[in-house]
């Protein structure tokens, strides 16, 4: 019995240092991005800024947002011997605060992000976006807004990590929505009043609102020539039947 703990005990011990080590790095990336980060400004009204075509030296992330995200950038941002200016934003969305702490990383380091052509950035990817605060979509490029799932946060036994479960990013469907809605409201007052004003709210349901570039521009100007109504049917499956989005493999 005493030698079956011995033996339990070293992978116990390396498992405990491992986690301990991940928790402390995610840690020193989140403090350093609260310490050092100034929230950009972006007058209310500011025309959106179109892309254009991405280069050779940016960097990309196209994955799930997750909590080491933030790590990978600031990895492939010093990895690269150019220094990238710009990284290139897509795919499904994924952790709500890892989609936050990935903005501020990206702000952090001097970028701007961006959303190419025919790509789309969905739920969390538009949380990076926005706390990015230099930002630019492409007129054919598409953002996603839904109601998003409510995943418990990583670490699900981690006692220390009971702030974090019950922050507003985790606790209810409703401040989900309110997070969406004020990611809007980030790039355009507008487009929040847009969506509020549907008849049924897309940020009620899962399948949500999917806009262009092109189409958050002309609704966030004087003269919008939409309603919500007209473009419902643009929703997270509409993306997935018109060959933006991959459809989720069982």
């Amino acid at each position: 019995m005493n030698l079956l703990k011995k033996f339990l005990i070293l992978p116990l011990s390396f498992a405990l240092v491992a986690c301990t080590i991940a928790l402390a790095c995610w840690g020193i990336v989140h403090l350093w991005c609260l310490g050092f980060h100034q929230t950009p400004t972006r007058a209310p009204g500011t025309p959106i800024q179109w892309a254009g075509e991405h280069l050779d030296s940016d960097l990309i992330l196209d994955s799930t947002i997750g909590w080491f995200t933030p790590i990978q950038i600031y990895i492939a941002y010093y990895q690269n011997e150019t220094r990238p200016t710009r990284i290139v934003l897509s795919g499904p969305g994924g952790d709500r605060l890892g989609g936050w702490l990935s903005g501020l990383a990206i702000s952090t380091l001097g970028m701007s992000a961006l959303v190419s052509e025919g790509s789309v950035c969905a739920s969390s990817c538009v949380n990076t976006l926005v706390t990015a605060g230099s930002y630019a979509v492409d007129p054919k490029s598409y953002l996603l807004f839904h109601a998003g799932k409510l995943n418990p946060p990583p670490f699900d036994d981690c006692q220390p990590c009971l702030f974090i479960k019950e922050s507003p990013l985790y606790r209810t469907s409703e401040s989900l929505q309110h997070l969406m809605l004020a990611w809007a409201g980030d790039i355009s007052p507008k487009l929040a009043s847009f969506i509020n004003n549907c008849t049924r709210n897309p940020l009620n349901t899962y399948e949500g609102l999917a806009l262009s570039g092109l189409q958050i521009a002309e609704i966030s100007s004087e003269t919008n020539p939409y309603t919500c109504d007209d473009i419902a049917v643009q929703d997270l499956n509409w993306l997935t039947q018109n060959g933006f989005l991959k459809p989720k493999e069982n």
